[in-house]
């Protein structure tokens, strides 16, 4: 068994940190929705937490069954931990914006 740090699906990225336990607040298991194809990122098989309501950074906490699932980009199985969720982001001289997928 490879021990991973970080799995990329599209624009979505997902890194291992050590856990938290003030992290309590449940999500929403969609991490990122296309808005042309109406794709979702979204996980199956864990649980999505934020440390307080509102707070827009999110993190998946995998049990070793869990699955980042995309009908385009196919599933990665997520090895068991606490993963911090990345979007990545566009920038030009007036704004930066997470990517349209």
């Amino acid at each position: 068994m490879t021990n991973q740090t970080s799995y990329r699906q599209g624009d979505v990225l997902l890194i291992k940190v050590e856990d938290r336990e003030d992290l309590t607040n449940e999500a929403s298991l969609i991490l990122a929705e296309g808005e042309v194809s109406g794709h979702k990122h979204e996980i199956i098989g864990g649980s999505v937490v934020t440390h307080g309501w509102g707070s827009e950074r999110k993190f998946v906490r995998s049990t070793g069954d869990t699955v980042l699932a995309h009908p385009e980009h196919g599933h990665i199985k997520i090895d068991k931990g606490l993963w911090e969720v990345r979007i990545q982001r566009e920038y030009n001289e007036l704004t930066n914006r997470y990517v349209a997928d």
